[in-house]
């Protein structure tokens, strides 16, 4: 069984502070993984839909919180939609996540204490600490019955809307600490651990269990980073075809709570995933162009996506007419139109804030 400190990697390049590093390695050009200098594209673009994804998921929880469900069609379409990528999403954000770290699990730690785990906390406190601020404004949402001290005792155990900054310090770390350990070991733990998970629906908060099932997605990210790149550069239309109907079925099962089927559901996805962002960056210059562009802002929107959404909604409720809100178009494009809106705005204020002097909510200041 191979360890994963075996991973044979070069140090990435440069990149945002907070963001797992980019895939370049110095392996021969024989290689799946691409030739020293170069990156390829679909990583970039598949975290930058995995993001995407997440502010849908949001979004679609908005728009009922300003009055838009009320249309029996986007009552079917939205929830549908949810359920089709949720088994997706974090999963794909977390492999992508746990593949590009690869290089910094066994660097010294001085090289790599600041970025993947100072900064991380920081960014995490922080933003933790201004969600407890923010939310108040919108009482409906979830946290809102709870006090300030209790969320603040839930947001130090990773009980927060930031639990992703939190959740991938703490899967870095662990890395570090399994490196030693045969990685198919490590993968069978944290795949019953992914099993088990979900069964705790409703007897802990989403961050903490969605943390439980993510893991072996990390884990499995360190492990096959090269066989992922292999995937992206040799699998085709028929691949994808192929998979397409295997992960649906995944999807089904793990909705009707087929008990186990949620990592099988979730390496599926990752699978189709990889496949699919290959493709579009390897066929569509726009997408690869994309692709690089919004990969590397995927923490300036995970961060900024909730406060940007929680201020749109409170506009939202306050402005929209009635008749905009009892539109069934409306409601049916809401979600759509309001993860536009929210990513958008995300990216103009990460834009603006080192401008501002207002760069430490971005970053740790060294």
């Amino acid at each position: 069984m191979t360890p994963y400190n075996s991973a044979r990697t070069t140090a990435d390049g440069a990149q945002p502070a907070g963001l797992p590093e980019r895939g370049q390695t110095g392996r021969p050009a024989a290689s799946p993984s691409p030739p020293h200098g170069q990156r390829e594209a679909w990583p970039d673009f598949a975290r930058a839909c995995a993001i995407i994804l997440v502010v849908l998921f949001h979004s679609r929880h908005a728009t009922w919180l300003i009055g838009f469900q009320n249309d029996a069609l986007a009552d079917r379409i939205w929830p549908l939609v949810s359920d089709v990528n949720k088994p997706l999403r974090m999963p794909l954000f977390f492999f992508i996540s746990g593949m590009l770290a690869t290089s910094a699990v066994t660097k010294p730690w001085r090289d790599i204490a600041h970025k993947r785990v100072w900064n991380n906390l920081y960014l995490y406190f922080l933003w933790a600490a201004i969600y407890i601020a923010v939310i108040p404004a919108w009482p409906r949402l979830d946290w809102s019955s709870y006090t300030v001290v209790q969320q603040i005792l839930m947001a130090i155990v990773g009980d927060s809307p930031a639990w992703y900054l939190w959740a991938l310090t703490m899967f870095f770390l662990l890395a570090r600490i399994a490196a030693p350990l045969p990685a198919m070991m490590v993968l069978a733990v944290t795949f019953v651990i992914a099993t088990l998970a979900p069964t705790l629906k409703g007897t802990i908060h989403p961050p903490p269990r969605l943390m439980l099932q993510c893991l072996f997605f990390f884990f499995a990210g360190l492990r096959f980073r090269e066989p992922a790149f292999a995937l992206a550069r040799r699998a085709g239309i028929v691949t994808l075809a192929l998979a397409t109907p295997v992960m649906l079925a995944l999807i089904w099962a793990y909705h009707k709570n087929v008990f186990g089927t949620f990592p099988l559901a979730g390496i599926a996805c990752v699978f189709w995933g990889i496949i699919a962002s290959s493709l579009a960056t390897r066929h569509v210059p726009l997408l690869r162009s994309f692709g690089h562009w919004m990969g590397s802002r995927t923490l300036q929107v995970y961060v900024l996506h909730f406060l940007v959404l929680t201020a749109l909604l409170n506009l939202a409720a306050t402005y929209l007419p009635g008749a905009v809100k009892g539109s069934p178009l409306a409601a049916i494009a809401a979600p759509l139109l309001l993860t536009l809106v929210t990513t958008l705005g995300c990216l103009a204020l990460a834009y603006c804030l080192p401008r501002l002097k207002l760069g430490w909510l971005l970053k740790l200041p060294r």
